[in-house]
């Protein structure tokens, strides 16, 4: 997913996307693609969840006015100040943020995490995919206790780019590669529908889709397989394919049309093996 601000027609654009339901306690893990540091001084990428206050009145919103928690890149203006930050809202609150500097190559995959649970908020930066998560390749982390962690109503995904202030010199984009979430508590959910490695299933591309998306795999011998989907409460929603497939490489297109935005489970599974990858269907 391409996230740009961009000029049209002599007016600056910026580009925002959101998850209908929300998804409540859990891993929240964004992954992107490049060198976020290259960021315009004005440009702003929010990776972040936040629930709509029923009014604005301080009345009714004096505890968290946002129930919002972000993972934040920009210079916010300066080029001297660190590129990264995790912010429990509201951000000017003594204790709410934290700052850290890193770089990324041209087209490195780098993933942007926050644990939202009941008593805390667990952020994380690291190098690689949402399953390459080591202290080796740790960027920065900070566990948030404060007094505005997210109450357990509504909030929502967003993921955003925008600029802060006047417009950038240039058109800015970000390359969002995948969204993961793994949920917390007791979900009715096979523990291996999360692993550590994967080897024959690769990611579906593209990820998130918005209806069709391809799916691939590799056999280093033949054998028969399956390839089946679930919704994220562990429910079978499709068996894509129960056949035996011969050794090498393997595609095919999944089409979503029917179902609705959310976040499944794609898992393969073989004789002695089994592996998934998460998708991110939007509407």
């Amino acid at each position: 997913m391409h996230l740009t601000i961009s000029q049209i027609t002599g007016a600056w654009h910026s580009t925002e996307i959101a998850l209908i339901e929300p998804l409540g306690y859990g891993d929240y893990i964004f992954t992107t693609q490049g060198a976020l540091q290259e960021l315009n001084p004005q440009a702003v990428l929010g990776l972040f969840i936040w629930q709509y206050s029923t009014c604005w009145d301080p009345g009714a919103s004096w505890w968290n006015p946002y129930n919002e928690i972000d993972i934040e890149y920009s210079y916010w203006g300066n080029p001297a100040n660190e590129i990264g930050q995790f912010v429990a809202q509201p951000w000017d609150w003594s204790g709410n943020i934290y700052r850290y500097d890193a770089a990324f190559g041209v087209n490195e995959i780098s993933s942007h995490a926050f644990r939202w649970l009941p008593d805390r908020v667990e952020f994380r930066a690291w190098r690689g995919g949402p399953n390459d998560e080591t202290p080796d390749n740790m960027i920065s982390s900070w566990t948030y206790t404060g007094p505005h962690i997210p109450r357990p109503e509504q909030p929502r995904v967003h993921i955003n780019l925008w600029y802060f202030g006047s417009p950038p010199a240039s058109p800015q984009e970000v390359i969002i590669s995948e969204f993961s979430f793994v949920p917390e508590g007791n979900v009715n959910i096979d523990e291996h529908l999360y692993p550590v490695h994967y080897q024959a299933l690769q990611q579906n591309y593209p990820n998130p889709f918005y209806r069709n998306t391809e799916i691939a795999f590799k056999l280093d011998s033949a054998e028969t397989v399956s390839l089946e989907v679930f919704d994220i409460k562990g429910r079978k929603i499709a068996k894509l394919l129960q056949e035996r497939k011969a050794a090498g490489s393997h595609t095919l297109n999944w089409d979503a049309e029917s179902l609705p935005a959310g976040i499944y489970i794609l898992r393969l599974t073989g004789n002695s093996f089994t592996e998934t990858r998460r998708m991110l269907l939007l509407k």
